[in-house]
Order: C-alpha cells, then structure tokens, then sequence
C-alpha cells in the first residue's frame, strides 16, 4: 500500500496566483507569506509530512494525479517550515530551484480553495 507522506489543502488563493499557470507554474504558501507573496500563491496550511519526498512519488493535486520528476534540495525545509514551495508543470528531471518539485501529468490543475494536495509514496 502507498504511504501518504504529506497532506494539506488550500485555503485561499491570491489575485495573482493563478496567473503562473500560463507559465506552468504554482506557488504555495503557509500563513508566513507576507510582503505581497500572499497575492501571488496559493495559501495552504504548513503539511505535516511523513517522509520526504522522492522523484516518482505521486503528487494529487484536488482531482489531477502528476509524478514528481524532480525535488529541488530545499524543498523539504521550506515545505515543512514555511508550507513553501514552487510546482512546476514542466516534467523536468532537475529543479530549477532549491525550493521547486517538478510534475508531469497529462494536464494542469483546475485549482478551488479547499482542494487537497497529498503526496503518495511510489511503492517502488
């Protein structure tokens, strides 16, 4: 059976945030965002995580499933502790950035304040 490594929702979503899906792009954000970041992610309670996570666990995102190609070094410490990180849409197989996780899925997400995110072990 897959593990649940990390679950959330969202709570609300910025002005902008939904922008960035023109470029493939999400921001999430626990309740520290501040200084403007808040109008430009999606806010989400700070996850509590099991493991860490591993390229081909399995990201949900409300109803879309994607594969994690590639988890940036940060991820993990700015997840845990800020609820930060960067999704990027692209399938790439290595981060852009420290604080990036990277998803392939045939599509992207239709995003609405309440939707859970949950990332699944692999079972590999």
């Amino acid at each position: 059976m897959n593990e649940i490594k990390c679950k959330t929702f969202v709570k609300s979503i910025g002005d902008e945030a939904l922008g960035f899906l023109d470029e493939k792009m999400l921001i999430l954000f626990g309740d520290m965002a501040g200084n403007g970041l808040e109008n430009y992610s999606m806010r989400i309670d700070i996850p509590k995580c099991s493991s860490n996570v591993s390229v081909n666990d399995i990201f949900i995102f409300g109803k879309e499933k994607y594969t994690i190609t590639a988890v940036g070094e940060k991820v993990m410490e700015t997840f845990m502790q800020l609820g930060h990180c960067t999704l990027r849409f692209d399938g790439a197989k290595e981060a852009a950035l420290p604080g990036s996780v990277h998803l392939l899925g045939k599509k992207l997400p239709e995003v609405s304040v309440g939707d859970s995110i949950m990332i699944i072990s692999s079972g590999r």
